[in-house]
């Protein structure tokens, strides 16, 4: 199994295909300095009756497309129309009717690159905006230039000036340099970005401490500069940890979580995302064991842990933990619950539910749906489970191999070994080891009568904290 790859998108084009036409508020930070120059170049339309021309200027990564496509999201009733690099800026001029709404931008996309175009071609674009902004057609209409260098600014400067003079450019600065956020929002816009499109990761889950992230922020001179940091301080983080995994192997670590209590709610808290993902964050601030005061010296390390592993945790309701062991407890085992008083014969309808569960979902790779509200079972129903965890205490490994031979029956699974250490001798076993020669998920089983989110949030830092000492990566 390849490490899962975080995304981190340095551009606005990124951002938009992926948030799939979701509002973009909350991923967006308004630019001051950019929404106030949009007012003055309102302001002045509405005095003049003509639309105006923009040449941006603002080094790559500072932000340019993204401020000219979010404005709407900040000024009521502005609308944003690009011209593409295959789209004929003349052509595409003349045919846009009148502004529907407050203002409008138009953008000249992809073309901060002039060296393959000729002088009089600058010329004939510059005279077919002039013209546009003196329509009716181009009133209360910015025709906008992004560009990433101070000669391609200039040589459009100079040729706006001729044509068009004040009328065009107007009377302030014939270009506006555009900086993007200042540097002291570097670090929310990348915590918003990560989160948005890794199911609410954090920079710890991407093994990147909040002192190494400030020291990005302070060498980043623009926004893409700084997320493209970070995407590169990812890839170094994971290329170390793969370095330390043993003969390369790369499994998944999921908890699965059996109370009598049925914690779901607990377990949903300390998760984030549709596939019940582990919250490094949340665990930590869910209980205060002496792990998390190891943890927390490296809690990046543990983050990056988490998401090589793909940690999850699991609930597995008691009843259906109750009827899986019921049938498909080998033998000894049976003897075993007999003794507790548990008689493992009868109907039963194992699995059925454990194919209903959300472990299931997870090992078919499907999302994690919402609970399933409904009647909690009886008292007697569920009397059984002492008799589980009875034998838990001492034998906890012949029920974790009937829930393995569940897993083969649903065919949720091929094979499974158990009480398997990580692979190069490395002394940190796993309950069961799921298909180990093809995409291995070990699952380490949580048998508990009772439990809280606490020491659920205490069980899983625990595992992950031994598989990297394990590993040497903490």
């Amino acid at each position: 199994m390849p490490f899962p790859r975080p995304r981190v998108p340095i551009r606005f084009e990124s951002v938009e295909k992926m948030v799939n036409g979701q509002d973009l508020r909350s991923l967006i930070v308004p630019v001051e300095e950019g929404l106030r120059k949009f007012d003055q170049l309102y302001e002045n339309m509405m005095s003049s009756l003509s639309g105006s021309f923009l040449i941006l200027r603002g080094d790559t990564g500072s932000g340019k497309t993204t401020l000219l496509h979010t404005l709407g999201l900040f000024v009521k009733g502005v609308q944003t129309v690009p011209i593409r690099r295959d789209e004929l800026i003349r052509e595409t001029l003349e045919s846009l009717g009148p502004c529907e709404g407050r203002f409008r931008v138009v953008v000249i996309e992809n073309r901060e690159a002039l060296s393959d175009t000729s002088d009089v071609e600058i010329e004939s674009i510059i005279l077919a905006i002039n013209r546009f902004t003196r329509s009716r057609a181009g009133e209360r209409t910015v025709v906008a230039w992004p560009c990433n260098s101070d000669p391609i600014a200039e040589k459009l400067a100079a040729s706006a000036g001729q044509i068009g003079g004040e009328a065009l450019l107007g009377v302030e600065e014939a270009v506006f340099r555009y900086h993007g956020p200042p540097r002291g929002e570097y670090l929310r816009i990348a915590r918003r970005t990560i989160a948005a499109f890794n199911s609410g990761a954090s920079l710890a889950d991407l093994g990147i401490s909040e002192e190494r992230a400030e020291q990005l922020a302070r060498e980043a001179e623009t926004i893409g500069k700084f997320l493209n940091l970070l995407q590169v301080e990812e890839r170094k983080n994971r290329e170390i940890l793969a370095g330390k995994l043993p003969n390369q192997e790369q499994c998944r670590m999921w908890v699965v979580v059996a109370a009598k209590n049925d914690p779901e709610a607990e377990v949903g808290v300390l998760t984030r995302g549709q596939y019940s993902t582990a919250d490094i964050e949340r665990l930590m601030a869910s209980t205060d064991a002496n792990i998390v005061k190891e943890i927390k010296e490296q809690p990046e390390r543990l983050g990056l842990l988490g998401t090589a592993f793909d940690a999850k945790i699991l609930s597995l309701p008691a009843l259906t933990a109750i009827e899986v062991v019921q049938e498909y407890a080998d033998d000894p085992l049976r003897s075993e619950l007999r003794k507790q008083g548990f008689s493992a014969s009868g109907a039963t309808n194992g699995k059925g539910r454990l194919l209903d569960s959300d472990l299931a979902s997870a090992l078919q790779g499907e999302p994690i749906g919402p609970s399933k509200r409904g009647r909690k079972p009886q008292a007697d129903r569920l009397a059984p489970f002492d008799a589980i965890m009875a034998v838990a205490q001492s034998n906890d490994i012949a029920l974790n191999r009937a829930v393995g031979r569940a897993l083969v029956a649903c065919g949720l699974i091929e094979e499974f070994d158990a009480e398997v250490d990580l692979s190069g001798g490395l002394t940190r076993k796993s309950d069961l080891v799921c298909n180990p020669h093809i995409d291995p998920v070990r699952i380490e089983m949580m048998w508990r009568l009772d439990t809280t989110r606490s020491e659920i949030a205490n069980y899983v830092l625990t595992k992950l904290f031994n598989y990297g000492r394990a590993i040497g990566f903490i």
